[in-house]
């Protein structure tokens, strides 16, 4: 498996209208590390990851992943590499209400050509939504489910190809205590597994114990200038 380590140099994004701006020197990510995100509200969490993921574009320096440069890649390179490499956790789902369960979670095979539709990655399917409570709610529409049913649903569809990265915006952010143990456990095991690198934005304090590092936005380049 090739290098998917995080290096990040010289970064710089901003959003000029909301006076907002983000600015890393540095910050270096050990490949197969368990990171936490942290900060206060607005002060850049999803921004950064979204930046290393791709579907963000900085205004100036580097985002690589292993031997690859995601600040180099085109709109459709980006993509496809975050599609095949990197399972996002967004914060506001992002799921297809007309699609039912079990097509939400094999969506990024069904976006990307060179990800492989078959047998096994059904089975790998309704293994996850089993492992989440959802075994039977496969062939529901999303848009029945419930908010936490839903953010399940989510972590589900991050983690069906294997990715390298798991990028984790607040996934616990809409469960209860019990289920924020289940769905952790499910996270972090699933990134053991694969030696995957995962990093996580959360504001759950009593969480951070479960991570090899912690790295705190307040302290390194978000600020809101308005």
């Amino acid at each position: 498996m090739k290098s998917h380590a995080i290096e990040i140099s010289d970064l710089t994004f901003s959003y000029e209208a909301q006076g907002f701006e983000l600015n890393i020197p540095q910050l270096s990510i050990a490949e197969g590390k368990h990171v936490a995100i942290v900060g206060p509200s607005g002060c850049g969490k999803t921004t950064l990851a979204y930046l290393i993921s791709g579907i963000h574009v900085p205004s100036g320096g580097n985002v690589d992943i292993g031997r690859d440069s995601i600040t180099r890649m085109t709109d459709g390179q980006r993509r496809d590499f975050r599609i095949s490499n990197i399972g996002f956790i967004f914060q506001e789902f992002e799921l297809l209400e007309y699609l039912r369960v079990e097509e939400n979670i094999i969506l990024p095979y069904l976006l990307n050509a060179s990800l492989e539709l078959d047998k096994a990655v059904y089975e790998r399917a309704r293994s996850l939504a089993e492992s989440v409570g959802l075994g039977d709610k496969l062939h529901r529409y999303s848009g029945e489910l419930s908010q936490g049913e839903k953010q399940r649903l989510a972590i589900c569809r991050a983690l069906i190809t294997d990715p390298c990265i798991i990028m984790a915006d607040e996934p616990t952010g809409n469960l209860d205590d019990g289920n924020t143990d289940t769905i952790m456990d499910l996270i972090r095991n699933q990134a053991r597994r694969s030696d995957a690198t995962f990093v996580m934005i959360t504001h759950e304090r009593h969480l951070l114990d479960r991570f090899d590092d912690v790295v705190d936005l307040a302290k390194n380049g978000g600020r809101n200038s308005g």
